[in-house]
């Protein structure tokens, strides 16, 4: 059994993650009226959003050989959507900014995982794709 005193970034981080969604829902609810039924169906297509860009960025950054480059962008779409979610006054505009935020973590993730690949000797690469998780999920 693991000791609970000993700090887990990946859990911490998923903590973490989970609070801010669940900040951004109750905004969503109070400040503009949304049901529960429209946050879950925004969060829905976020994260297919997300997933279905995956597959587009994961090609795109093999066929430029440019991975952190592709990688950069996706960090930056994210962090630039983030102020939209503060002077978001529609659902449509929340779910703007939330589609715009997936797309950007659909965008980094797979030349994040390519780059660890590439630099870390073939048997810690088990090793350094978890660190890149960790790393990815605290922030």
């Amino acid at each position: 059994m693991a000791d609970p005193t000993t700090f887990d970034g990946r859990k911490q981080g998923d903590k973490l993650r989970v609070a801010a969604d669940r900040v951004q829902d109750a905004l969503a609810i109070t400040a503009l009226g949304a049901s529960a039924l429209t946050i879950g169906l925004i969060k829905g297509a976020a994260e297919a959003t997300a997933l279905v860009v995956k597959v587009f960025s994961g090609v795109l950054s093999d066929y430029l050989g440019e991975r952190k480059g592709v990688a950069l962008f996706g960090y930056a779409l994210g962090a630039l959507t983030q102020p939209l979610f503060a002077v978001a006054t529609s659902t449509g505009a929340v779910l703007t900014a939330r589609l715009l935020d997936r797309a950007g973590k659909g965008i980094r993730a797979p030349p994040l995982d390519a780059l660890a690949a590439d630099v870390a000797p073939p048997h810690l690469r088990g090793a350094a794709f978890g660190l890149r998780q960790a790393l990815d999920c605290v922030g």
